[in-house]
């Protein structure tokens, strides 16, 4: 009960520091919005999509997998491989997300078919991978040893302070901001972040021991390490996978209109992935020491708030959705729809629980990865048949149907692997259930 509540109560400590940088993104958007016309935030968007993913996949996945090796080898008493494991995510992350970065900032600048105004913004979009796989590798870090409110700080306070004061400060002054500008101002806030999130985890980033690095337990890191690839991009980045795939198949006033209602809804979306990622150590930790009944007790602790606010922001969008957009423009007043899809999906979401981080835990990268592969399938036919016929609706009507059939294979995978469930629904119906008995 005691670990229940500590749980909860870091999980509700990140919410509120949430709420203010959501309160500060909502205005960012509208400054945006205002100061860049639908072409350039179009194209931003698109950019910053692109800048979002690739360290995911320039860092090997290895990031991804640190909660659970640092879980793994702290139980067994093995800090060596701690160690080298830290290291290593280090270097291959830094190697190639600088190596990624200079050869798509190359592609960018001197690719032929893309706008001479735009080429700019692709170049600095390209040189942000940098301090964005910084951030990924030490803040991973942080979160892997439980320092939650270290691991989201940077992001949640730092960004927001220099990326949107710098925006806040033109607009107020009546100012104008062209869309490298904005580009460039992107690039110099994440440097930021990454500088802030290395300091934080200064005195513990080489590890707790002189590390011991073993080739065949090495081969097996990264053998694991790239399915976690195309999962965590899933469950960390699908609104930025959803804009990339959507984008070739809309104008680029469509892939505005549907980038702004997904970073509307990621407001509310973003409490249901933290309030997951939480749970991550001590998944971990109940897997490693085969305790699979405590899971249930953690995922539906974790579970409640963001349920509740996945169902108010759909309501919101619903009933008000189109005041909402007016603030950005009254270009987007007839988004509201797409708002209203994007914001249910954050709901099933938050219904369907943390399973594809359970699987990840588990040692299931294979069957995840498969999962999300034959999910990217969906998203890519789904924007290729109803994209092009109703604009930002039909990608956000793909992006929904690619959720719900993305949460429902990994639901179906975790039953069938050892009868585990993680959807907050099993767990309400057992209690249900059991009540009278108690």
């Amino acid at each position: 009960m005691i670990a229940l509540s500590r749980l909860f109560s870091t999980s509700m400590l990140l919410t509120a520091l949430r709420v203010g940088a959501a309160g500060v993104g909502f205005l960012t958007q509208i400054v945006l919005a205002r100061l860049l016309n639908a072409d350039e935030l179009g194209i931003f968007y698109f950019v910053s999509s692109v800048a979002m993913i690739a360290p995911l996949v320039l860092c090997h996945g290895y990031p991804s997998l640190l909660t659970r090796f640092v879980s793994r080898y702290t139980e067994r008493g093995k800090p060596e491989y701690v160690s080298a494991f830290l290291r290593l995510t280090q270097k291959e992350g830094i190697k190639w997300g600088v190596l990624g970065a200079l050869v798509l900032a190359t592609v960018g600048w001197f690719a032929p078919g893309i706008e001479d105004r735009f080429r700019a913004a692709f170049l600095f979009g390209s040189l942000t991978i940098i301090p964005m796989c910084l951030y990924r590798i030490y803040g991973g870090i942080a979160g892997a040893y439980r320092m939650f409110v270290g691991s989201y700080l940077p992001s949640l306070v730092v960004l927001p302070t220099v990326f949107s004061g710098v925006l806040f400060t033109v607009y107020l002054a009546g100012g104008s901001a062209s869309l490298t500008m904005v580009s460039a101002l992107q690039f110099a806030s994440w440097a930021c972040v990454a500088a802030v999130s290395l300091y934080i985890v200064r005195e513990i980033y080489r590890g707790p021991a002189e590390p011991v690095y073993d080739r065949r337990v090495q081969r097996r890191w990264a053998r694991e390490a790239w399915p976690v690839v195309v999962v965590a991009i899933f469950t960390s980045m699908l609104t930025d996978l959803a804009v990339i795939l959507a984008t070739p198949f809309m104008t680029l006033p469509d892939v505005a209109a549907f980038g702004l209602c997904l970073k509307v809804a990621f407001l509310v979306g973003f409490f249901v992935q933290v309030s997951h990622q939480v749970l991550l150590p001590d998944m971990g930790d109940a897997v490693a020491r085969r305790e699979s009944g405590s899971i249930g007790v953690k995922i539906l602790g974790a579970s409640l708030a963001p349920l509740a606010l996945t169902v108010g922001g759909f309501l919101l969008s619903v009933f008000f959705g189109e005041y909402m957009l007016g603030l950005f423009g009254d270009e987007f007043r007839g988004a509201k729809y797409t708002l209203a899809i994007l914001m249910f999906a954050q709901f099933v979401r938050a219904v369907a629980g943390p399973g594809p981080l359970l699987l990840t835990v588990k040692g299931a990268q294979g069957t995840n990865a498969m999962i999300c592969a034959v999910s990217a399938l969906v998203l890519i036919a789904g924007n290729a048949i109803m994209a092009p016929r109703w604009g930002a609706e039909g990608a956000a009507l793909a992006l929904l149907l690619t959720t719900v059939f993305w949460l429902v294979a990994t639901a179906f995978a975790l039953y069938r692997m050892d009868g585990v469930r993680a959807d907050l629904a099993s767990f309400l119906v057992r209690r249900t259930s059991v009540s009278p008995a108690e």
